[in-house]
């Protein structure tokens, strides 16, 4: 029946327009009832096609004869196609043969034919001559000809691969090309040719030859050229056809969500109303929907006016997987992302330079292919306002993987500006917020999911799309959740948030430099937050942000280097020059901005961290040798002890990584290997005097020839160790090729880096001054040129170059020079530098030598100094500080002047006011040290003076002597609130400053042992409430002095309990700083054999008992009990709680040795530090066996008669050492 249509399609013109007008009906009552069922619409299909075939029957009667008689026909054709070289057929008598050619062939039916009489005419056909042929209406019977062969033999195909190949070329070239155009004169063969290749399946023969996907390419190329030229307004009919085929689809794909919907189909059974989930094959089909739902969008979306609605029911669907599905939908539909997918994530290179600019394109955010590329035609928001807000509601869905999706999808919205369409302020700032929702989110996936968004925008989208909006000078609410995710409970939220935020901080360091107002809002908290996170204390996060500065923050590989012949490279920073070379001039200046940016705490972590480096380097270092010493395991007699001193520094350096068994297995395999190369590279990145480059690339070899590393030995895998402590041990941030830009920015203040420069020189000459060695002939050289004179003042920045030169000349006295213009400039700092403090670095630098000539020197300056000796003489202050400065030095050149000079220092002075105080309550209470009068200068200089004549004394009986005067000043300055004038006069911010100093020295005094006992117990009280005044600068000053000498150990445990009067402290920086270093102390202490941090109790007990605010008042009780939950909270864990109960109890059994008659108040204090033990019932209270000893304390065992009174009705009893 099909092939008579087709014949008689040749012959005869179009079907009648009656019959056309008929098919039209029917496809009206189909649009009428879009909800027919998919079979009727078959039903109504086949109907309208077998109207039309009927309409194009013309005499089907011979067919069906010859069908039912069953006879074979053999092609009657035996006329010639071919020709000679030489001797071609004409082109009238060659159209006329396959015309007639073409007319038998579409008589035969493919059942009823003698294939072999096709061969001849086959191999005709198959020749370039005819598929080539220059007319075209030749090619077109050919091809008429051709496929009409392939239809009487298939599934066969009478040619030969190359004979295929060329007709398919002929066919999509001037065929399919020219199916638009009616008038052409070969119309008609060319439709026939379509059809007769499209009935059989034919066409499918083009992916079985050579350069099929370039043949497939052309010709849908082809059909859509002509689709889009033609001009019969088709476009109601395909929407409705795509309509219903995709309501179809998803109907079909989502019917096993239907009934747990609470939805039922009329025919179904009672026993099928149960919900079901998905098979892997309707998952599958449904996901095919939707990939082409998302291209049609992106092409023609107006197709999808009925299937949009399909999609948004599934976002409400019971079934999770469904409303998954539906939410990426919709979200990479308002996005404008296809089915290749979303574009390439942004790269955000921090190292890259030129730094990257607000207002330049971000190159990343191109995409190569227009596939990936996002592109919406409208508005979706608008469109279809019901789904999108269907869609937004899906934030709040009840199951985290769908929250997660949601994520995801605002996140491509928001940096694809909805697919180029643009979002509304309002769109965008509901997506914004509900982005920085999800960043807070309660379950860890979602909040994965919204910072792995955030790696969606580039720079400039992350600041104008994600920074902006905050206010002036604020961050916005999306950023304070991102910064708040770098300490986040889940090691991978961490990692990834913390390093997307150092990454782009590194990105925006250049228009952070040019102070750029949004990224500096955006992104100036970045650094405080990574390095207050250092507090923290957590192994795991402290590798992390070692990574982070020294990958993203400051990577190792900003600057670039610079091509080969470059002349000004970085091997320039290895000569000893004064000039910075480009490169170690840009990255100091990523150095210096980074520390600029840092908070006053951030900044303290960041110092604290570069002061551990020379100690890591030793670490290091020793490691180093113990490796060599191994020798790879091939050792002598000595093996077992070399091998234990090799395990004993692994040990150590476990310590300071989560997985101390992995950092054994890592080291050992790389001491095992015993590579030599591998220990010189390491050498060179922790010496403090290789240069940057040098560093750089010791760094960089080491990681490649670990990662190349023979199998055997699998290097690679100890990576994750063995670098972050490199990180910590060589000297990358503090080098000496940033040194000369460090001076430079000292002296010129450049980019206003000229207070952040100071710093960092003060830094590094007190910590790690042995970089300073190949600099210290031009520091000298620039001391010398900058001398002041009684009339000339030096410049300020002079007095870092002369704290420098202090520190390395005490490490290497031998390396400064005694020439006689230094010698001079010396003493003209000594007498006239500026500040003060230059004085002090003066005669440290003259007397470091400790020779005669330094003697000499310094009383040539004393003798000047006592020139003019009082207050208000030229330079007087100077004149102080170096007496003071002397006294501790060189105590022999001013003992002569000894009476003389305590006269002036502590009764003309100290004792004597000469600004009387303001009766104002605005009268300032505290002054900065830059802001500090002369007078006032003057009289913290004089204290420093009788307390630095007391510590040079070497003979400690007669120190103990004199410091009987001198500790009662100070404890006077303590107890009448830094009065200490006759009068009574002096100014509040006198007072401040003169106890607390007072404070800080008696700790001074108090580091030296013989002189610690000078402290007795009722003044210890009294030092003690210093960490309680009133003003925050008294507080503070005491309390980081205090945490200084107790770290470095020069102090006693009983100081200890000093620090635990902090819990009322009211500043929140301040007590975050205090409680972070007392769970460093209390970890660093947990090892001691003599329990420090637990026998404090027994200090801590009586300390409050004393306690001016003490009071058997419940109310006053309650307060006083913070104090012993503050200790408790920090020191107590479940091992040492027992203990902590045994020492409470000791105590009852004691009285008070101050007055013995508030002894009640030991007892009751030490019952509200059991209290909290014995209630506990997690933690194990037991105490331990043994005995613990009080030592000397302001109380004393009770007599026989006080254990039966007092001591007995606390718990206590007679005067013994507790079982």
């Amino acid at each position: 029946m099909a092939r008579a249509s087709r014949r008689r399609g040749r012959a005869e013109p179009e079907p009648e327009p009656e019959v056309v007008d008929e098919v039209e009906e029917v496809e009206e009552i189909q649009e009428e009832t879009p909800e027919a069922g998919a079979e009727e619409d078959d039903e109504e299909e086949e109907a309208a096609a077998g109207t039309q075939d009927q309409a194009e029957q013309a005499d089907p009667e011979n067919d069906n004869e010859a069908a039912q008689s069953g006879e074979v026909f053999s092609l009657q054709f035996d006329e010639e196609l071919t020709w000679r070289v030489g001797r071609p057929i004409a082109v009238s008598t060659l159209l006329k043969r396959l015309e007639k050619l073409s007319e038998e062939l579409g008589t035969l039916e493919q059942d009823h034919v003698d294939l072999e009489s096709l061969s001849h005419v086959c191999e005709a056909l198959g020749q370039r001559n005819l598929l080539a042929h220059k007319d075209q209406g030749v090619r077109a019977y050919t091809a008429s000809c051709i496929a009409d062969i392939l239809q009487l033999s298939a599934p066969n195909a009478p040619f030969t691969p190359d004979q295929l190949q060329m007709f398919f070329d002929l066919v999509i070239k001037d065929v399919f090309t020219h199916l638009g155009d009616q008038s052409h004169p070969y119309h008609k063969q060319h439709k026939y040719v379509l059809a007769s290749l499209n009935d059989t399946q034919s066409i499918l023969l083009i992916n079985d030859v050579d350069g099929a996907d370039n043949l497939l390419q052309r010709m849908f190329s082809s059909f859509f050229d002509t689709a889009s030229s033609t001009t019969h307004d088709d476009g109601r009919k395909m929407v409705h056809y795509v309509s219903q085929y995709f309501s179809d689809v998803i109907i079909d794909a989502s019917r096993f969500a239907a009934k747990s919907n609470g939805h039922r189909h009329g025919g179904d059974n009672e026993d099928d109303d149960t919900p079901r989930g998905p098979t892997d094959s309707e998952v599958r089909e449904l996901r095919k929907a939707h990939l082409l739902i998302k291209e049609l969008w992106r092409a023609a979306p107006s197709v999808l006016q009925n299937v949009i609605p399909q999609v948004e029911a599934e976002l409400s669907a019971d079934n999770v997987e469904l409303r998954q599905i539906a939410t990426e939908t919709l979200g990479d539909m308002i996005s404008g992302i296809g089915a290749a997918g979303p574009p390439p994530v942004p790269v955000l290179d921090p190292a890259a330079y030129p730094p990257l600019r607000l207002a330049d394109e971000d190159p990343s955010q191109v995409s190569l292919s227009i596939l990936t590329t996002p592109l919406s035609p409208q508005s979706f928001a608008q469109t279809h306002h019901t789904a999108y807000t269907s869609f937004i509601g899906r934030s709040r869905d009840k199951t985290p993987a769908i929250r997660a999706a949601w994520t995801t999808a605002v996140g491509y919205i928001l940096s694809t500006s909805a697919g180029g369409i643009g979002l509304s302020r309002e769109e965008q700032a509901e997506l914004v917020r509900a982005l920085a929702e999800k960043l807070g989110d309660g379950d860890e996936k979602v909040r994965l999911a919204a910072v792995k968004t955030i790696e969606l925008f580039g720079f400039r989208d992350f600041v104008l799309k994600l920074g902006s909006g905050g206010g002036s000078d604020k961050e916005t609410p999306i950023i304070r959740s991102l910064l708040d995710r770098c300490r986040d409970k889940r090691p991978a939220i961490r990692v990834e948030a913390m390093t997307l935020l150092a990454k782009l901080w590194g990105v925006g360091a250049g228009e952070l430099a040019a102070g750029q107002e949004l990224v500096t809002t955006a992104l100036k908290s970045i650094p405080s937050t990574i390095f207050n996170a250092w507090y923290a204390n957590h192994l795991e996060l402290n590798v992390l942000i070692d990574r982070v500065i020294f990958e993203c923050l400051l990577p190792l590989s900003y600057p670039p280097t610079k091509t080969k012949g470059s002349k000004n490279t970085a091997s320039q920073s290895q000569s000893v020059t004064s000039v910075p070379s480009e490169q170690d001039s840009l990255r100091t200046e990523r150095i210096l901005l980074l520390v600029q940016s840092l908070d006053a705490q951030a900044r303290k972590a960041f110092f604290t961290m570069q002061a551990r480096q020379p100690q890591f380097g030793q670490v290091l270092e020793a490691f180093i040798k113990q490796c060599e010493a191994y020798n790879g395991g091939v050792m002598d007699a000595e093996g077992p002890k070399r091998t234990a001193a090799l395990e004993r520094t692994i040990q150590y350096i476990g310590q300071f990584f989560p997985d101390p068994l992995k950092v054994k297995s890592d080291y050992m395999r790389f001491a095992k290997a015993h590579d030599r190369r591998n220990y010189q590279l390491i050498r060179f990145a922790i010496s403090s005097q290789s240069d940057y480059k040098t560093v750089r690339g010791a760094i960089k070899e080491l990681v490649k020839r670990m990662q190349n590393s023979p199998k055997g030995q699998d290097l690679a895998a100890a990576l994750d160790t063995l670098i972050p402590f490199l990180y910590r041990s060589a000297c990358i941030i503090f080098n000496k090729s940033h040194l000369s830009a460090i001076l430079e920015s000292s002296k010129s203040n450049k980019e206003s880096f000229g207070t952040i420069a100071h710093e960092i020189l003060h830094e590094i000459s007190a910590r790690n001054p042995d970089m300073f060695k190949n600099f210290v002939g031009d520091l000298c050289e620039e001391l010398v040129e900058q001398a002041p004179t009684e009339k000339k003042t030096n410049d300020p920045s002079t007095v870092d170059i002369l704290r420098a030169c202090s520190s390395f000349a005490k490490k290497y006295p031998k390396e400064i020079p005694d020439t006689q213009k230094f010698t001079r400039a010396l003493q003209h700092y000594a007498l006239y530098g500026r500040p003060v403090k230059a004085s002090k670095y003066a005669i440290k630098i003259m007397l470091a030598k400790n020779d005669k000539q330094g003697q000499v020197t310094a009383t040539a300056v004393f003798e000047k100094a006592m020139k003019q000796f009082e207050y208000g003489a030229p330079h007087f202050l100077n004149k102080l500080q170096v007496i003071a400065q002397l006294y501790l030095q060189a105590p022999k050149v001013v003992e002569e002047k000894d009476e003389e000079i305590l006269d002036m220092a502590i009764q003309k002075i100290v004792r004597t006011t000469r600004e009387e105080a303001v009766d104002d309550s605005s009268a300032p209470q505290w002054v900065e040290d830059a802001n500090m009068s002369e007078e006032l200068q003057a009289k913290l200089y004089s204290l420093r003076i009788a307390v630095n004549r007391i510590r040079s004394n070497e003979d400690q009986e007669e120190a103990k002597a004199q410091a009987v005067s001198v500790m009662k000043l100070l404890m006077t300055l303590v107890k009448k609130d830094g009065e200490i004038s006759k009068t009574g006069n002096t100014p509040a911010h006198f007072r401040s400053r003169l106890r607390l100093l007072a404070g800080q020295l008696i700790l001074k005094l108090c580091t030296l042992k013989h002189l610690d006992d000078t402290l007795n117990h009722k003044d210890f009280h009294t030092l003690a409430y210093l960490v309680q005044d009133a003003v925050l600068g008294v507080r503070k000053g005491f309390v980081e002095k205090l945490m200084k000498y107790l770290v470095l150990n020069r102090l006693r445990h009983r100081f200890y309990t000093i620090i635990f009067l902090t819990a009322y402290e009211p500043e929140p920086e301040l007590k975050q700083h205090i409680e972070t270093w007392i769970r460093s102390r209390v970890q660093s202490m947990a090892g001691n054999p003599q329990n420090p941090m637990e026998a404090i109790l027994a200090r801590l007990i009586p300390l409050l008992a004393h306690h001016p605010d003490y009071s058997t008042d419940p109310e006053n009780l309650v307060d006083h009990a913070q104090y012993l939950i503050y200790y408790i909270s920090h020191v107590a864990t479940e091992k040492n709680l027992g203990l902590i109960y045994k020492y409470a109890e000791r105590v009852k059994q004691t009285r008070d040795n101050l007055d013995p008659e508030k002894s009640e108040n030991l007892y009751v204090v030490s019952d509200l530090a059991s209290a909290p033990e014995a209630a506990d019932d997690e933690k194990e209270a037991t105490p331990p066996p043994g005995k613990v000893q009080l030592g000397a304390r302001p109380r004393r065992c009770q007599d026989g008669g006080a254990a039966k009174t007092a001591g007995d009705q606390k718990g206590g009893g007679p005067c013994r050492q507790a079982d």
